[in-house]
């Protein structure tokens, strides 16, 4: 049987490293575990391969009050607040698909359901997103942590968008604005679609009843054990800590950026839009070969720790298009790379930017 936690409001960190110390506690024999929670005030949670500098406005952040923490989950820079009733699905990695897009499929099932439930007509559109008439009703992500697979992610009950928009890095005011009446047009919630704000104890019960569905099993209400309960300060204290918050970011970066490094290197940046998510690459080019790169944003990798290893093996790379994909191609070969809506040739087009500065 599968367990459920509904572990009610929590402190906003706590809310974000239940799902880690589930799953970095979870055997290979475990049963699946339903985390049902949300978080007593508002934070900013940037996904694992975003560089918090570039997608957050941190100062922002700290002077209203909003905490920023990484997850180890990929995909974009998110407020997360008492509007929303976060669903976080553990279980072993045997026991979930082989193939990552089905997981997105099946575990995103439940949501719609719920969606469906509360009067609103969601539904999914690949990679992992969840929407209704085109507008946006929330997202999902997914990771392998240890011998886990891990699936997250949301019911909007409400949706924020003036402080989502004064979150994220803008280059000025008049963007921001602009973000904002994008944010109100493209972002939908319950409360605009269907008038009104449900009890979050339905919502809950009707995320448990689709999860135990999709699951084949029906979910029992449980507690933390004795080990994730001490495995959680641990994990709250890495989140928190600000070497894990900007463990993305070049080497040897410093703010501002200075274009000119010298006369034969220079630092450059690109950005390209991908189906599977946003790719940002600077890098720091020297007579037309990467001396060093740094490949971010709100993409999803499995596994995700061997995005890690990407750096080393594009250096001193020429930024020619054969060299390129013979890199780029090689790497994702050999580290058996899986990146929902993202493939090696997208990689090779935003490095080629970098060819043109």
């Amino acid at each position: 049987m599968a367990r459920r936690l509904d572990l009610g409001i929590v402190p906003a960190l706590r809310s974000l490293a239940v799902f880690h110390a589930v799953a970095q506690g979870m055997g290979e024999d475990d049963p699946p575990t339903l985390i049902l929670v949300q978080p007593e005030h508002p934070f900013v949670s940037v996904g694992y391969h975003q560089e918090a500098e570039r997608e957050v406005d941190l100062e922002r952040c700290a002077a209203l009050g909003l905490p920023v923490y990484r997850r180890r989950v990929g995909g974009g820079a998110v407020l997360l607040d008492r509007g929303q009733v976060f669903f976080h699905l553990v279980l072993p990695e045997r026991r979930a698909p082989a193939a990552v897009e089905e997981r997105y499929r099946r575990y995103t099932l439940p949501a719609l359901e719920t969606y469906r439930d509360l009067g609103v007509p969601a539904r999914f559109r690949p990679v992992n997103d969840l929407e209704v008439e085109h507008r946006k009703i929330g997202g999902t992500g997914g990771a392998t942590l240890g011998c886990a697979a891990v699936f997250v992610g949301s019911i909007l009950l409400e949706f924020d968008a003036d402080t989502m928009a004064q979150v994220l890095r803008v280059p000025d005011v008049k963007m921001r604005d602009k973000l904002v009446r994008s944010l109100r047009e493209y972002v939908t919630c319950v409360r605009r679609e269907t008038g009104a704000v449900p009890d979050p104890a339905r919502v809950k019960e009707l995320l448990a009843g689709h999860f135990a569905a999709v699951l084949g099993e029906p979910l029992v209400r449980g507690e933390l054990s004795a080990p994730e309960r001490e495995l959680l300060p641990q994990v709250e204290r890495e989140l928190a800590s600000p070497e894990f918050l900007h463990r993305v970011r070049l080497p040897g970066d410093e703010r501002p950026r200075r274009v000119k490094v010298s006369g034969r290197a220079a630092v450059r940046e690109a950005v390209r839009k991908a189906p599977g998510g946003l790719l940002r690459a600077v890098a720091r080019v020297a007579d037309g070969r990467l001396e060093e790169v740094l490949v971010s944003g709100d993409f999803y990798v499995y596994p995700q720790t061997a995005w890690e290893r990407l750096p080393e093996r594009l250096r001193g790379v020429s930024l020619e298009r054969e060299a390129l994909e013979r890199a780029v191609e090689g790497f994702f070969r050999d580290a058996m790379i899986v990146m929902p809506g993202v493939g090696p040739q997208e990689v090779v087009e935003l490095l080629r930017q970098l060819a043109e500065g």
